[in-house]
């Protein structure tokens, strides 16, 4: 819950005065796409991206922002380690290739005598 202004300049959201959280302050130009998304089951809400820039702040009323840090920084580190391992899956994936040519397959003009008859 809070209140939110959008400036020429920058968005700003600040939060209701029995939150933790104080304020988030994105300048315009570090949006780089919204997206308005209304699920099945739960209330609408705006997903945007934001490029990293020097602009931002998030800021804390009652709570250590060393705190939030720290969770920011397991959260980034497990999302790397689990991007990791998705690659190291892919990797361990066999190779597919075509078979080698057989000398052994008997042709009947261009088509191989054990291909399945199709109706």
């Amino acid at each position: 819950m809070g209140r939110i202004w959008i400036t020429d300049r920058r968005f700003l959201f600040t939060s209701s005065p029995d939150s933790s959280f104080y304020s988030l302050t994105v300048p315009l130009p570090s949006i780089l796409s919204t997206r308005f998304e209304h699920p099945t089951f739960g209330a609408n809400y705006l997903a945007f991206e934001i490029k990293p820039s020097s602009g931002a702040e998030l800021r804390f009323k009652n709570q250590a922002m060393f705190q939030f840090v720290a969770l920011l920084e397991k959260t980034k580190e497990r999302a790397i380690y689990m991007k990791r391992q998705a690659a190291q899956e892919d990797e361990g994936l066999p190779t597919y290739t075509s078979p080698p040519e057989s000398s052994t397959v008997t042709l009947v003009g261009d088509v191989p005598v054990d291909n399945p008859t199709y109706f």
